[in-house]
């Protein structure tokens, strides 16, 4: 374009120097476009630390349901939990562990003679915070591969416009050689 804009300024008034300081903007902004890759691998790292957080949790549901039947305790919260844990319901779950931690420390008497320690509500407390941390982590990485997909779409449609406007304008302006360098990839190079 840069070589032959002249010419084809000709036939098509609007391809002037400032069209073209623009598609030379528009190009290197395409280009420095934060990629949706990058963004999808930080979701997925993200991602596994909730869930091997979660299945840290399940785990230690799993040692207490045990201790609750053995002291004779009802344990349907602790199935509830585990089912919203499955079903990716952390804000759920985040509750029902901060109920559980309440109910834990109310029947410390009970449960303590099975061998739940007196600092278990407060350490299923930090584990539930630190859940409820790590899907606002997660969350707030998938909105921003929703909007950086969203944005970059604008900016790849503006390029692709004028690409195709210049592309159209040097096949019709040139009959010689020069008129086969109009294509997507010679111009975005």
């Amino acid at each position: 374009l840069v070589n032959d804009r002249a010419e084809i300024e000709v036939l098509f008034p609007e391809i002037n120097k400032k069209y073209e300081t623009d598609f030379i903007a528009q190009t290197a902004t395409v280009k420095k476009l934060d990629s949706k890759y990058a963004k999808t691998k930080q979701q997925t790292a993200a991602s596994q630390k909730l869930y091997n957080h979660s299945d840290g949790i399940h785990k230690q549901l799993n040692v207490l349901s045990l201790k609750c039947k053995r002291a004779g305790v009802q344990t349907g919260l602790i199935t509830t939990i585990k089912k919203k844990l499955h079903n990716l319901d952390m804000e759920g779950a985040h509750q029902d562990l901060l109920n559980l931690a309440k109910f834990v420390k109310d029947n410390i008497d009970i449960l303590g003679p099975v061998g739940v320690q007196n600092d278990f509500p407060d350490a299923i407390t930090d584990e539930a915070e630190k859940l409820l941390f790590l899907n606002g982590v997660q969350n707030s990485l998938i909105t921003q591969g929703e909007k950086l997909t969203e944005a970059n779409q604008k900016e790849y449609k503006k390029l692709r416009k004028m690409i195709s406007y210049i592309m159209n304008a040097g096949r019709l302006t040139f009959e010689d050689k020069r008129r086969k360098h109009y294509t997507m990839s010679d111009l975005v190079q």
